[in-house]
């Protein structure tokens, strides 16, 4: 996220918000990786709170592990449906 967030990744086929609106200019490249970035970084935090939370109740680690992937998938899921949602309105 952090590279995204600070403009380090320049358009490219392999990392990054990629759509046709985002490959149409590096002005909206940029605009567009920066939202992304935060939007992970946001949803990261919220999984790692989640995560603390979860400390908080007794239960064996087999269940605890796929609970805490489960997290992990809808924040990410969450955060990339909302920077794709944004990358379409630019």
């Amino acid at each position: 996220s952090i590279p995204l967030i600070l403009g380090w990744v320049k358009p490219n086929a392999w990392y990054g918000v990629r759509t046709r609106k985002t490959r149409s200019s590096p002005e909206v490249w940029y605009r567009a990786n920066r939202m992304g970035g935060i939007y992970l970084m946001a949803a990261t935090l919220l999984a790692l709170l989640f995560w603390g939370l979860l400390l908080l109740v007794p239960m064996p680690e087999g269940p605890r592990g796929v609970l805490e992937l489960i997290i992990l998938a809808v924040c990410q899921l969450g955060a990339s449906l909302a920077i794709v949602m944004h990358a379409e309105k630019m």
